[in-house]
This record gives structure tokens, C-alpha cells and sequence, in this order.
């Protein structure tokens, strides 16, 4: 938060002290005091919309002292010897207070606006993507019920194997889609984060792959981060999973490495699957972005990356697409210390 402020001031100030430059050289050859007044309010009204209401009274404050103090007699003094200065002042801030509340009212329909496309966006995708493997689960379920006595002990247990999997699976869409709620919009998001030991985490992930589908190679064993472990291991498991899913009818496997540095830890996953098309690499992040096709059972609903993604970031991290000679290779770093 701080870092937040020291930034918008920044930016703020040097907004002001650039069109402060341009009115006063405009003021040299030609530009009315008037005009020189519109040049410093119109710096009040992008500061508003560029950062928040503290900045732009701020702003506001230092254009009245600018235009005061260099632009109205007696020059170079901050005297105001007529009621003109005076108005011209509380011009400033009314519109410093004004533009605030205009781009507050801007912001407060814009969030709101998101938030009815993303829920337009769920309600399509849950219509669409979740029903597969609800009707996968229904159906085994029915099965079970109707042939119980006819089934053997072999298809008895390929049944229930096959709904719980397809439980699993729907249970990751809605924790998927949970979690690209709150992160899209902030809300609900705050992260208990304590020092947890990093393979542990990349191996129970693992664990849920078969052993032919997933291989880690790691030189260190006593890695740690700070991090929710929970919601870390989502992110792994939804970037593994979206490889795994790209490498079937392959022989080869998803390879899992891990490096680290003195203060990054370094995660590349790279499967041998078809990789990534140049013009969907800026894409595959987005939520509801999903480069197979919707008729496919194993579309997914889009959002696993731009969770995985959201969580990355808010454990001080980041993820990427790097280049590869064949396949696709997602890199994940996350920080040793507390951030």
C-alpha cells in the first residue's frame, strides 16, 4: 500500500510539474492566463483518473500553488491581492473533489459491470463444462443401482472408480471457478501464509497422476517458502493437470524440474504436447480461455491457468510461457522470503 502511494505521488507530481513547464512556455509566447488556468485544472482531472482522491487534491493543491504563485500578480509570491485568485483557488479544488467522485462512480460501474460478465461467463460455463462429468457420475451411480446383481466384481469397481474420478474432477471445476470469482474481483481473497517445505507440495500434486504421466527432477530437498499450502498446491495441480491433459495419446511424459537461487525458486513444467499457437500465448491466461475445442468432454472450463496464475502473483510470484524447442513449458517462481 505504501509502495501504492509512493507511486501515484510520483506520478502525480510529475503530471503537474509537466504541464506546469508547458503552460509556462505557452504563457511565454502566447497563451492567455486563462488558458493556463484550463492547462493546470486539466492536470487535476487526469491525475484524478490516473490514481485516487487523496492524490487528486493533492494534485489539486499543488496546480492552486503553481498558478498562484507563477502565473498571477505579484509574480513569485503566494500573496492574493483579489477576489479572482481566491475563486480560481477553490476551482481547483472543486474540481479536484468533483473528478474524484465522477471517476469513483466510473470505477464502482465498471467493477460492477465485471462482475455480470463473470457471472454471465460461469453460468455458460457451468451449463456446459460441469455437466459432462456430473452426467459421468450420474450415470455410473444408476448403473450400480439398476445392475447391481448382474455386475462383476470387476465392473462393480470400474463404476465406482469411474465416478469418483469424475467427482474429483467436478469438484476441481467449482473449486476453479470459486477461485477465479474472488480473485478476478478481490473479494474474499487474504492469504494466511506460514514457512512450508516446497517438495512436499510438488509431490502430493504429483501423486494424483499416474506414475507414467508425471516425472520430478529436483537437486535440493530443503526448500522453503512462505505460502497457504492449500491454495499453492491448486495452482501446481491446475498447471500440471493442463499439461498432463495436453500430453495424451503421447509417449512422453510431463516433466516436473525444480532449481532454486538465493532468493527465487525456479518450477518448469514442459509436456511434449502440441504447445501453444503464437496467437493464443497472450490469451491462455484470461479466464474462460480454453484451446480446445468446446465439443471435446476434456474442454475444461477455462479458468485453470488464470487461478493458478492469480495465486502465483499473490504469493509474490509469477507465471509464464517460455520458449521451447517442442512442446510447451510453463515457468513458475515464487520467492524464498516473505514478500
Amino acid at each position: 500500500m505504501i509502495h501504492w502511494w509512493r507511486r501515484t505521488s510520483f506520478v502525480a507530481l510529475l503530471i503537474v510539474l509537466t504541464i506546469n513547464l508547458l503552460a509556462g512556455l505557452l504563457d511565454h509566447y502566447f497563451l492567455p492566463k486563462t488558458g493556463v488556468l484550463l492547462l493546470l485544472q486539466l492536470a487535476v482531472v487526469v491525475c484524478t483518473f490516473l490514481s485516487s482522491t487523496w492524490v487528486s487534491i493533492l494534485a489539486a493543491c499543488l496546480c492552486a500553488l503553481s498558478f498562484n504563485f507563477f502565473f498571477t500578480s505579484p509574480q513569485y509570491t503566494l500573496h492574493m491581492n483579489n477576489g479572482e485568485d481566491i475563486i480560481n483557488v477553490l476551482v481547483f479544488f472543486i474540481i479536484g473533489l468533483l473528478t474524484s467522485y465522477a471517476v469513483g462512480f466510473w470505477r464502482r460501474q465498471k467493477h460492477r459491470l465485471a462482475l455480470a460478465e463473470l457471472r454471465t461467463s460461469m453460468l455458460m460455463s457451468v451449463s456446459h463444462d460441469l455437466r459432462t462429468p456430473l452426467a459421468a457420475v450420474m450415470g455410473a451411480l444408476e448403473t450400480l443401482q439398476t445392475y447391481t446383481d448382474k455386475l462383476e466384481p470387476q465392473e462393480h469397481q470400474e463404476l465406482l472408480t469411474s465416478a469418483r474420478d469424475q467427482s474429483e474432477r467436478l469438484y476441481r471445476y467449482i473449486e476453479n471457478l470459486l477461485q477465479a470469482t474472488r480473485f478476478e474481483l478481490d473479494e474474499g481473497v487474504s492469504l494466511i501464509r506460514s514457512k512450508q517445505p516446497l517438495m512436499p507440495i510438488i509431490e502430493s500434486v504429483c501423486a494424483r497422476f499416474d506414475v507414467d504421466e508425471v516425472r520430478i527432477s529436483h537437486s535440493l530437498s530443503d526448500l522453503k517458502l512462505y505460502a497457504q499450502a492449500p491454495l499453492l498446491e491448486q495452482a501446481f495441480h491446475n498447471v500440471i493437470d493442463n499439461a498432463v491433459s495436453f500430453n495424451e495419446g503421447n509417449a512422453a511424459v510431463v516433466d516436473v524440474s525444480v532449481t532454486a537461487s538465493t532468493e527465487n525458486i525456479l518450477i518448469q513444467i514442459h509436456d511434449e504436447g502440441p504447445g501453444v499457437p503464437k496467437a493464443y500465448r497472450d490469451e491462455i491466461f484470461k479466464p474462460f480461455t480454453s484451446l480446445r475445442e468446446k465439443e471435446s468432454s476434456d474442454a475444461g472450463t477455462g479458468v485453470g491457468l488464470t487461478v493458478a496464475q492469480s495465486i502465483i502473483r499473490a504469493h509474490g510470484g509469477d507465471i509464464s510461457l517460455v520458449p521451447s524447442v517442442t512442446g510447451c513449458t510453463m515457468q513458475i517462481t515464487l520467492p524464498t522470503k516473505r514478500v
